[in-house]
């Protein structure tokens, strides 16, 4: 987390649950997806859908510590995975959409109303800017929009250049 000019930031990759770990949506995606076949974990062993879980479980008690703390100024969270499904998506209810989207965020969206959702999975939209609401919270999906807020920045951008 950091803030910026008043403007607080919490950042993470955000796993996903695959629907509170159900055991055909974990299934669907190691079949079908690269990231279940490319990516290794650090003892060398490929990833799957499970460690996602348990990366995802961690990554929500982090936010919702942060959540809970007493901060002034509006809230922007930036992600990798999608926090709800983007209602203009053709994937809405297809067997891969468990594997990008956190639905069990959508209460602490409505609870905690950031005013803006940043998420920069797009590889089915083609790198399309797509934008949405869910209560008072905006969703942008968007590399463009990412790429635009860390330059502007001079603490994100010199992180990025490590």
């Amino acid at each position: 987390a950091v803030t910026i000019d008043g403007v607080h930031f919490f950042c993470g990759t955000m796993w996903t649950d695959f629907c509170q770990g159900s055991e055909q949506a974990m299934m669907t995606a190691q079949m079908q997806m690269n990231d279940f076949r490319l990516i290794a974990r650090d003892e060398g062993q490929q990833l799957t859908p499970s460690d996602t879980v348990d990366m995802h479980k961690a990554f929500t008690g982090k936010i919702k510590k942060w959540f809970a703390k007493k901060l002034n100024g509006p809230k922007i969270v930036v992600t990798h995975h999608a926090p709800v499904i983007n209602p203009k998506t053709k994937y809405v209810n297809r067997p891969l959409s468990p594997a990008f989207n956190s639905l069990d965020m959508i209460e602490l969206i409505e609870k905690h109303q950031p005013v803006l959702w940043v998420y920069v999975s797009v590889h089915i939209l083609a790198l399309r800017h797509m934008s949405f609401r869910l209560f008072v919270t905006s969703f942008q999906s968007s590399l463009i929009l990412l790429r635009a807020a860390f330059s502007s920045s001079s603490v994100c951008s010199s992180s990025l250049r490590r």
